[in-house]
């Protein structure tokens, strides 16, 4: 440990002695030396190092110093892609572009395992003057992301590199503060770079900040560190959190330095506020239609089909007789859910003659994947069974796709059994469900 304990001496010393922290290829090996001794250093001993009262003290400074190298590195290599006629190739020489592809690629893995709906808008928190965690996840994953910084020149010349890479429409640069940023609540997911806050109590107020901002059920990507590491960048304590409920914690044992915490902010608010409308609310058929063509595409991944949709087109009048019925529920603008409702019309022929003219079939069952957590089937079925019995109907009837995801939750849970599963190409499940009579 005392080896150990001399090395990082003398690397803060060099770096303190340092005239400049441009980088110089004495710089760039004293930084790389101290990365390499951050990663290789096995925990136990990280422990005991940074209990020690000497380096205590110069860990602060330290990580100013390394914050101020990585900026000027990032500022050296953007000027360097930008003048170069391949930028593409000369950014892939970043000497930490190795690292930072596999440390995106933990991430978007991660967040594909948490998130429970396909993300749209991605915002990064602290992009810097190389925004290269944006350009990968533009790049190599097709995302759109929004980029914030409050550093003037790094948004200058952040902006110029990814235009220099024809990619400013999906990667967009702004200059703004993260401590007032006023946009948390429109991203899916927010990415907080392990740079911004070097102080661990500036950080936790930045991520109390996005915290009170951000949508419900949005995920919060906060780049950390652990072990030896915390040299290089603040840890983040999850205890001190609130308000966000830890999904994933990744600390790598290998080269990439970062660690990674996702936190989901739960939904509390949205539950109170939710209204449930059907055909005698203005604009319920408009929110409707809509709905579902948006599910068709995201879920089924097709398009409007005349034969299989005129439903949806003629909803109005399909859905507003005496036996018939669609429902909206909604969060303030957003439809979270809807469905619909009309006598069984014999289409299937599987309950042909057994129900009579009293069973109603449910159609058009459609969830936003976000919100299938939140228990909207055991509220959408309520409302349904509510009219259901009023009309007369002692039974209802579904149809769904056995491939859909959810299917199962949306019917079994809620008293429904399964009649028939059909072999076409649909994979047509049939489900009903007895209703229980009014007493009189």
């Amino acid at each position: 440990m005392p080896v150990i304990k001399d090395r990082i001496l003398a690397l803060y010393g060099e770096l303190t002695s340092a005239e400049s922290l441009r980088p110089t290829e004495e710089l760039n090996k004293t930084f790389s030396d101290l990365v390499q001794l951050s990663c290789t250093t096995p925990e136990h001993i990280a422990t005991d190092l940074l209990s020690d009262e000497e380096l205590h003290q110069i860990i602060p400074h330290l990580r100013n110093l390394c914050s101020e190298g990585e900026s000027h590195l990032e500022m050296f290599w953007t000027n360097t892609i930008v003048a170069d006629e391949y930028p593409s190739f000369v950014l892939e020489q970043f000497p930490y572009y190795n690292n930072y592809v596999r440390l995106t690629e933990l991430e978007y893995r991660a967040l594909s395992l948490t998130s429970k709906c396909v993300m749209k808008k991605i915002l990064f928190v602290g992009c810097g003057p190389l925004p290269l965690s944006s350009i990968l996840l533009a790049q190599k994953y097709g995302l759109i992301v929004d980029n914030i910084d409050k550093n003037s020149r790094a948004v200058v010349t952040s902006r110029k590199l990814v235009h220099r890479l024809g990619i400013g429409d999906v990667v967009k640069i702004i200059q703004a503060d993260a401590a007032s940023y006023p946009k948390y609540s429109q991203y899916d997911a927010i990415f907080l770079a392990s740079l911004v806050g070097l102080d661990p109590g500036e950080k936790q107020a930045i991520i109390a900040r996005i915290q009170s901002n951000m949508k419900e059920g949005g995920l919060l990507v906060v780049r950390t560190a652990h072990g030896l590491r915390t040299l290089l960048y603040p840890p983040v304590d999850v205890g001190l959190i609130t308000g966000l409920t830890a999904q994933v914690i990744i600390q790598p044992m290998n080269e990439v330095v970062n660690s990674v915490i996702i936190l989901e902010k739960p939904y509390v608010n949205l539950l109170n506020e939710l209204v449930v409308e059907d055909k005698t609310t203005p604009q319920t058929a408009l929110r409707f239609r809509q709905f579902c063509m948006e599910m068709i595409s995201e879920v089924y991944h097709a398009h409007y089909d005349p034969a299989y949709h005129f439903d949806i087109a003629h909803a109005e009048d399909i859905y507003t007789h005496d036996h018939s019925n669609l429902f909206v529920i909604r969060h303030n603008d957003e439809v979270l859910a809807v469905a619909a409702i009309r006598p069984y019309d014999h289409q299937y022929g599987v309950s042909d003659g057994q129900y009579g003219e009293r069973a109603g079939s449910i159609w058009r069952f459609f969830i936003k994947p976000q919100y299938e957590m939140l228990g909207l089937e055991e509220r959408m079925q309520a409302s349904i069974a509510s009219f259901a019995t009023s009309v007369g109907f002692t039974h209802v009837c579904a149809q769904e796709q056995r491939g859909v995801p959810g299917v199962l939750q949306k019917y079994m849970k809620t008293g429904y059994r399964v009649t028939y599963e059909s072999n076409d190409r649909f994979g047509t499940v049939h489900f009903e469900k007895a209703l229980e009579t009014p007493r009189d």
